[in-house]
């Protein structure tokens, strides 16, 4: 496993979505599940 071969920003990018989505849910009650 070279972590030059993993794309980096996609991981960003995929850790940002659910860290918000994890914010939001903190937040915000679950409507929709």
């Amino acid at each position: 496993m070279s972590p030059d071969n993993q794309p980096a920003p996609k991981d960003a990018g995929f850790h940002f979505v659910q860290a918000l989505l994890l914010f939001l849910t903190r937040h915000l009650p679950l409507k929709e599940a």
